[in-house]
């Protein structure tokens, strides 16, 4: 499965026209807009994610990305994949990027409007859209804190994955790029019989990987790569997020040195997949008002 890896080009040239490229049997135009204002709509399930003020540079020639959707998963829950959604579209947005983050369901929550979304607005320094007030950001929010499919039979409810990819095409008639985040791993089921990856082979939007540098990362990100090739899913890349579990210290030498020989050891694997150079590092985010830019333009590079 091994491939050339491609040249690298920065995800913001500068094209005398629109090309077309294809990865993986889906044409993906490659396409950037300026950003449009968010709605200014307010809910009281948004007061716990208050949205900071902030003016995001306009560039004459916008940053050009491939149109189309991108799906972030993680090897695990809890491994940073809001954060990292968040980020990836804050980037995305301030080069120019008519962009909008979507999740495919959410557990645990108690209001109306699913609060990893609102999470994203807030990393994104922007007011929530109409499109997240409607439902068709996370068409379906549980109140159970469990896999989909068990807080859905709690509620009598079936999730339907077509709703979900139907709520994608609604959101690509306004938006250029999708980030559509998942829960947990690829292998979650959404029901009894559908997991998240079978989902994910029927639409061949490439993937992003949230991953860390604790302790059994190498194998769990390993599966979640192996599984993706077994399955034809396309790789745009690996996040490798650099916040550590509240109970673990940067002043632990073992631990210190396991984050970094993982990220030398995804660095090298990469590789394997035909995306080499496809790694983008998060650092620990603890302020999600000002939270760091950074550059996340490696995943793009290729597709």
């Amino acid at each position: 499965m091994t491939k050339k890896p491609a040249k690298k080009a920065r995800l913001a040239p500068k094209p005398a026209k629109t090309a077309a490229k294809t990865r993986a049997g889906t044409d993906r135009t490659c396409a950037g807009e300026s950003r449009t204002g968010a709605e200014k709509a307010v809910s009281d399930d948004k007061k716990q994610f208050p949205i900071p003020h902030s003016e995001f540079p306009i560039y004459d020639e916008p940053v050009m990305c491939c149109k189309g959707v991108y799906f972030i998963t993680g090897i695990d829950t809890g491994i940073g994949k809001s954060v990292a959604t968040g980020l990836v579209a804050r980037h995305l947005m301030r080069q120019g990027v008519k962009v909008v983050t979507q999740k495919m369901v959410q557990t645990g929550v108690s209001g109306t409007i699913s609060e990893d979304i609102l999470l994203h607005r807030q990393l994104m320094g922007i007011e929530p859209f109409a499109q997240d007030l409607d439902g068709t950001t996370c068409p379906f929010v549980f109140r159970l804190p469990a896999s989909p499919h068990l807080a859905a039979r709690q509620e009598n409810r079936v999730i339907d994955p077509s709703q979900i990819t139907s709520a994608t095409k609604r959101l690509l008639e306004t938006f250029d790029v999708v980030l559509l985040e998942g829960a947990g791993g690829l292998h979650v089921p959404l029901t009894r019989d559908d997991l998240i990856a079978d989902t994910l082979e029927t639409r061949n939007d490439p993937l992003i990987v949230v991953t860390s540098g604790r302790l059994g990362s190498i194998n769990h990100t390993l599966l979640t790569l192996e599984a993706a090739a077994h399955r034809r899913i396309p790789l745009a890349g690996l996040i490798f997020n650099h916040h550590l579990p509240t109970n673990k210290s940067t002043d632990n030498p073992t631990d210190e040195l396991i984050r970094l020989d993982s990220l030398d050891f995804f660095r090298r694997r990469l590789k394997h997949y035909g995306r080499d150079g496809s790694l983008v590092e998060m650092p620990t985010v603890d302020d999600f008002q000002n939270p760091p830019d950074i550059d996340f333009s490696p995943l793009f590079e290729g597709l």
